[in-house]
Order: structure tokens, then C-alpha cells, then sequence
């Protein structure tokens, strides 16, 4: 019996399962309407409209006085991989080593195949009407944690998983990181180094929505506790990750009351704003203030003094996305929730 406030959803979960698990093949037919609602308690309207959904997606083909049947291609295999993004996913540093893992890991498995699709989030609600599913059978969703798409992917019965951004708000499968263990690594780093008044500069808003972003910041604040030492909320900046953002943050945050003498930034992307700014403000890095950053991208190493940031590991992450989300079309869906643990990678911005 299907005890589920949305029938018409578990219903169709229960048959996509049957027909990719090979139970109902192509060009079989599938039981009677009346069959269905026996074995799965539910009524006539119920499996109808089950019925009609799978048509929709092309997964089922269902003519009026004929029986229904599975079509010959009901899925092709295909993964679509889901970014929002303004810039082309292998155009954009951070992402693009988590794609090139994710296609690495999709062509070394046989069978399978990718397509790209992007909401560029200009007109979410627009771009989702558009945004169909017939033709495969999972997704990777790259960029975004918004409960709209997500909401979207479900009604398509699509086996689906995040990759890196993660919300506590629904469960769903994802591949992401903890970074409470390597906050306090970083957090005792600047203690070790005598630096006690510590700030961050970061993207962390929607704290209801608990995102990757926001989870972040909060190992940081707890890391920072645990030593005893003040959260002074004029050292908290909230800042999008972009140069001109962390330039503006650091200068908002020489002019408070009491200046920090370490900082945190949520990604290395903020640091050549955050240098200039100290820069300008006659002050050197590490010697009066000491900096540290995140994702370890390329522009790091060539920073001077070069940045002390967090490795996480991005290429791995996408080909572990890729072979849960592949796992799971293959067997039985499951959420299956994955964190990697980031390393420090030590330099002289702090050391």
C-alpha cells in the first residue's frame, strides 16, 4: 500500500523503477488500470493520472482503447548536467574542474551519455517551464541549491543529486564537503601565529536555508568560539565572490572601531580585492594582517605573498557525483549524501 500524501508521485517512482529495472521492457505491456489499483490500493483517478504523467515524459505509450505500453526508447542513458551559471561551466574556474570530473567519470562508463543545460537565472520560473526531461534518466545539478529546480527535477521522477551545494531544507543525494575539521585547523593557525582578532568576508546569506555557503561560515564562527576569543559582528562582511566585493569588504573592515589582524575568506576569488585594499592601506600582508582563503584556485599560488587556502578536492567530487548518480539509476534510488574532507594547504599570506 502506498501511504504518501502524493499518490500520483509514488506511484510513478514505483513504476519508473519497474521499467528501468527492466521488470516492464521495452514494448511490454503494462498491467491493467484496475490490476494497478489492487496491488498498490489506490484509485482508478490515481493510476490514470500516473499514467498520463509517464506519457508526458515519453517513458510510456498510452492511446485510448489500446493498451499501455512501455515506448521502445523510454530512456536513453543520458545525464543531464544542471548549472546555473552566468559563465560556460569549463570557462569557470571553480566549476570546471567539478565538470571535467563529472564527464570523465560519465564517458568511462559504458552506456551512458551527458548533455548540458543552463539556467542562467535571469527568469527561474520561465526557464524551468522549459526546462524537460523526456529523453534521460538522471541529472546533475551544478551551482545551485534553489528548491524550485529541485522541486522540478522531482516531478519528472528524475534520479537526481547535488553537487557541492547542499540544503538541509528537503533531503535529496548529494556530494559535498564538512568543514568543520579543517575550520578549526585553519582557525588554530591563526591562533598559533598570536593572531586573535579574526574576521571573514564571504558569501552567507540565507542562513534559514542552512547552503553550503552559510555552513561555511557557521565551522568558522564555531571554530573561533571554541578558542574563547570575541565574534565581533563588525568583522563579519557578507560579500558576493567577486574581486571588487572582497576589496570593498576589506576596506569596510579597516574602518571599523577595533581592526582584525586575520581573515578569513570564503573564496580565493576575494583575495586580490582584500590585498589591494590593505595595500592602499599601508599595511602588509602577513606581517599586519594575516589571510587565508578557499577552494585553492590557481590565482593563489601567483598572489604576493601567495595564499594560504583549502584544498577541496573538486575533480574527485565530480566523478564521485557521477558514479552515485550512476549507481542509483542502475539500482534501486537511494539518497546517498557524500562529504569529502578539505586539507589546508599552507603559504605565506599564513604561516
Amino acid at each position: 500500500m502506498i501511504s504518501s500524501i502524493s499518490k500520483t508521485d509514488q506511484l510513478k517512482k514505483i513504476l519508473l523503477r519497474g521499467i528501468k529495472s527492466g521488470m516492464y521492457k521495452p514494448g511490454d505491456k503494462l498491467p491493467s488500470i484496475m490490476s494497478i489499483c489492487k496491488k498498490h490500493s489506490v484509485s482508478k483517478h490515481t493510476v490514470s493520472q500516473t499514467l498520463s504523467n509517464l506519457s508526458e515524459l515519453g517513458v510510456l505509450d498510452l492511446a485510448h482503447g489500446k493498451a499501455t505500453r512501455v515506448s521502445e526508447t523510454p530512456f536513453q542513458n543520458n545525464i543531464e548536467i544542471i548549472y546555473a551559471g552566468l559563465t560556460p561551466i569549463d570557462q569557470q574556474e571553480f566549476w570546471a574542474a567539478f565538470y571535467q570530473g563529472i564527464i570523465d567519470e560519465i564517458n568511462e562508463t559504458h552506456g551512458f551519455s551527458y548533455s548540458n543545460r543552463v539556467i542562467a537565472g535571469v527568469s527561474l520560473k520561465e526557464e524551468l517551464q522549459n526546462l524537460e526531461f523526456k529523453n534521460s534518466v538522471g541529472g546533475l545539478v551544478v551551482g545551485t541549491a534553489n528548491l524550485k529546480v529541485i522541486e522540478h527535477l522531482k516531478k519528472y521522477g528524475l534520479s537526481f543529486l547535488m553537487v557541492y551545494e547542499r540544503t538541509e531544507c528537503i533531503e535529496t543525494s548529494f556530494v559535498s564537503c564538512e568543514y568543520r575539521e579543517v575550520m578549526q585547523q585553519v582557525v588554530d593557525l591563526f591562533i598559533a601565529n598570536e593572531r586573535r582578532k579574526l574576521a571573514y568576508i564571504g558569501s552567507f546569506e540565507g542562513k534559514t536555508d542552512k547552503g553550503i555557503n552559510t555552513d561555511k561560515y557557521d565551522r568558522f564562527i564555531d571554530a573561533v568560539k571554541a578558542h574563547g576569543l570575541n565574534v565581533n559582528p563588525e568583522w563579519q562582511k557578507n560579500a558576493y565572490h567577486l574581486m571588487n566585493e572582497g576589496y570593498e569588504a576589506m576596506k569596510a573592515l579597516l574602518e571599523s572601531n577595533e581592526r582584525p589582524d586575520g581573515v578569513f575568506l570564503s573564496s580565493d576569488v576575494l583575495a586580490p580585492g582584500v590585498y589591494r585594499a590593505l595595500h592602499e592601506a599601508g599595511l602588509k600582508i602577513p606581517e599586519d594582517v594575516m589571510v587565508a582563503g578557499c577552494d585553492n584556485l590557481e590565482i593563489g599560488k601567483y598572489l604576493v605573498p601567495s595564499l594560504t587556502t583549502i584544498e577541496l578536492s573538486r575533480y574527485e567530487m565530480g566523478r564521485t557525483a557521477a558514479k552515485n548518480l550512476i549507481s542509483n539509476i542502475k539500482n534501486d534510488d537511494k539518497v546517498i549524501q557524500t562529504n569529502f574532507s578539505p586539507e589546508i594547504v599552507i603559504r605565506e599570506s599564513l604561516n
